[in-house]
């Protein structure tokens, strides 16, 4: 039907939500309301669990089957020529919903795409789909945004598989395939998480060129209240499932009047908040060497042929006992393939990693990894939480795993006790062990991760963890002022 053109592109009403859950019902999301209009940019914050995402997939109705939505809630979408009522559309409207008048950049690229279909067919089908296009249109229209988002080599890229990229151009093909068929409204959960500054400004440019060009209006959800800052025209504060404020973007982040946004404001990072660090010794003894390494992959691209791409050359790096080393670059540098090089979970090359514990452990290219020994004294908190958590395990075994692996524990009543234990210092829920992966946030997520890795409680001299530089640079790179 025919509206008005001063109406909501977007509205929520009244949205409640419940989970079925072994333990009863979960209240997910508890009478949420926000609008949206045409061209605005709408800032969802609030810590992990509070409901963004949920709020966020209720749009597209894409939360898992055991959703309750209760029948006060509702959910229109206007795009000036029709309005839909988005809870009880069938399955052809809600397909020209979905991915045509509103997409959705997701919190797990590597979830997000099929990993056996190139990354190139999947956005050609999507543009031809949902705008009509030639497959050779659609082609050029998905390398051209390749291009736009800061994806190097787009046009081999385009035809790679999604685990050919690292983390950040992942998200970037997730931003650039969201983008691709011109959605009215444009969902970004954490989009600009695993990128770094500078591709992380040149896609937020690239999303609010398009807001000014085409009207294009955006739910913008992210921890990030440096980012809500620069992007947002106003911000609804979520907690438990809640609205607990919502206003223009300056009323709120400067003159908050909830106590929890408040909270949320004084917890950002500052560089006066850190404390002064020990004086770094350079003539301590190395815990772990690198010398010399090299990581190289054959890249398979469906035009050029074989290729080997080189991710590491010949990098030195010395772990001096007790020193935290920061390693940082633009994604696709080489970080990670460093990181999994050290714990032989990449191809080594050339060079050599030399772990200088009581019992010495060395990687090579001609030396197998005894991967138990090495797990006794390493560990990696891997950037894609859901993609490296076992959907078929609950939180409680991927957890005692790698007591249980590793022999750590004399019985289940010991690990059992050590994983309630870590939970708790990880900011888990006990009472949510028994839950599986997908019944959690993004943010519980990266903490059932964190809590596997420490579980092993790797303290002594022959014993570290190894901590990628996300877990912390993430939440820094925009500060208020």
């Amino acid at each position: 039907m025919s509206t008005s053109s001063n109406a909501k592109l977007l509205e929520i009403a009244n949205l409640t939500m419940d989970f079925r859950t072994d333990e009863g019902p979960v209240r997910a999301l508890d009478d949420v309301s926000l609008s949206i209009e045409a061209g605005q940019v709408l800032g969802l914050v609030g810590e992990s669990g509070s409901g963004k995402s949920v709020t966020a997939r209720s749009i597209m109705r894409l939360n898992p089957g055991n959703a309750l939505i209760q029948p006060e809630s509702r959910i229109t979408l206007n795009d000036g020529a029709r309005a839909y009522d988005v809870l009880s559309l069938r399955d052809h409207a809600l397909r020209t919903v979905r991915g045509g008048k509103v997409s959705m950049i997701f919190q797990e690229p590597m979830a997000s795409f099929a990993p056996a279909i190139r990354l190139g067919d999947q956005i050609t089908e999507t543009i031809c789909i949902h705008l009509g296009c030639t497959r050779k249109e659609a082609r050029r229209r998905g390398i051209e945004l390749f291009e736009r988002v800061g994806i190097p080599i787009p046009e081999m890229r385009f035809d790679q598989y999604v685990y050919e990229l690292s983390g950040g151009m992942r998200q970037r093909a997730m931003i650039a395939m969201a983008l691709a068929t011109k959605p009215k409204l444009l969902i970004a959960d954490e989009p600009t998480t695993a990128l770094d500054v500078t591709i992380q400004a040149q896609v937020l440019d690239l999303m609010m060129e398009l807001r000014e060009k085409e009207g294009m209006a955006m739910l913008f959800i992210t921890h990030d209240l440096g980012v809500v800052s620069q992007v947002a025209d106003d911000v609804t504060v979520m907690k438990k499932g809640r609205v607990m404020e919502a206003g223009p973007v300056d009323d709120v982040l400067y003159s908050p009047q909830d106590g929890y946004t408040r909270r949320l404001i004084e917890a950002l990072p500052s560089m006066d908040r850190i404390k002064e660090l020990p004086e770094h010794r350079t003539d301590s003894e190395a815990l772990i060497e690198v010398s010399d390494l090299s990581v190289s992959y054959p890249v398979t691209s469906g035009r050029s042929g074989a290729k080997v791409f080189h991710a590491v050359r010949n990098m030195n790096i010395r772990f001096p006992l007790g020193d935290i080393i920061g390693l940082v670059g633009e994604s696709g540098s080489g970080k990670s393939s460093l990181g999994r090089a050290m714990l032989g979970a990449a191809p080594i090359s050339s060079g050599k990693v030399e772990y200088r514990t009581i019992e010495p452990i060395s990687i090579s290219a001609n030396n197998r990894v005894n991967r138990k020994k090495l797990a006794r004294v390493a560990q990696l908190v891997f950037q894609d939480p859901y993609g490296s958590l076992n959907p078929r395990m609950t939180v409680r075994d991927i957890i005692a795993e790698p007591l249980e692996a590793l022999g750590l524990t004399q019985n289940r009543k010991e690990t059992d006790e050590k994983v309630k234990e870590i939970a708790r210092l990880c900011h888990l829920d006990v009472s949510h062990l028994r839950r599986f992966p997908h019944a959690f946030s993004g943010g519980q997520r990266q903490r059932i991760s964190i809590a596997r890795a420490l579980v092993c409680e790797l303290l002594s001299l022959s014993q570290m963890n190894l901590w990628p530089h996300w877990m912390y640079l993430s939440k820094r790179r925009f500060l208020l002022s």
